[in-house]
């Protein structure tokens, strides 16, 4: 439903302004609902590819892992590796 939010949002007013500069905005509403279906549609096959043989929410988890490394979002999981200790002296 995202993917579909976005497409349309994205598409339609720039396809209806490049209808109005051609001097058909009804071309551009056309245009923009071929442009939706053929986002959704590649869209949907990308997410299919990098799930395939992988647990429910694994696209979810690696778009997290991203926005983490780019510091856009933090991770609410442990992404450290090494050795654990309690972090008191004995």
């Amino acid at each position: 439903m995202g993917i579909l939010v976005g497409a349309i949002g994205f598409w339609l007013p720039t396809l209806v302004l490049v209808g109005f500069a051609v001097g058909y905005p009804m071309v551009g509403v056309g245009g923009a609902a071929a442009a939706t279906l053929a986002t959704v549609f590649v869209a949907a096959t990308v997410f299919q590819r990098i799930k395939r043989g992988r647990p429910i929410g694994y696209y979810q988890q690696l778009a997290i892992l991203v926005l983490h490394r780019a510091r856009i979002r933090r991770a609410p999981i442990v992404l450290r590796s090494g050795p654990w200790d309690l972090g008191r002296r004995v």
